[in-house]
């Protein structure tokens, strides 16, 4: 009996936890989508870097933290999509990129993938 009882906490925190990276990743893609619109010199371009590298960071320190769960390929794929979406929003922010159209693509698949 308590055995089953903490599988269900595990399994509604592991859901819990997923709708809160889907919430993120809706937040995101908004943000971008908007900065996409406004343009690389808009508040709106500088609050969605700001936050999709947040964002990535606290994403990055999960997989890599011991006690994550995923598989050591997928932790290792999403490491690296996540520092390709840093690298890109450096090169938005230094001038040398002027769309966000990449990033809102692999944040809208991530995004699906999840849900």
């Amino acid at each position: 009996m308590y055995q089953s009882s903490y599988q269900e906490v595990v399994d509604d925190s592991s859901q819990a936890e997923r709708e809160n990276e889907v919430m993120a990743f809706d937040r995101a893609i908004e943000m971008l989508e908007a900065a996409e619109l406004q343009g690389i010199p808009s508040i709106a371009a500088v609050e969605a870097q700001f936050f999709v590298h947040r964002m990535w960071v606290f994403f990055i320190e999960d997989l890599t933290d011991e006690r994550n769960v995923f598989d050591d390929q997928l932790k290792a794929d999403l490491i690296s999509v996540g520092i390709w979406i840093i690298r890109e929003i450096e090169r938005l922010r230094q001038g040398e990129s002027d769309s966000f159209k990449d990033i809102i693509s692999v944040s809208k698949a991530i995004r699906d993938g999840l849900l």
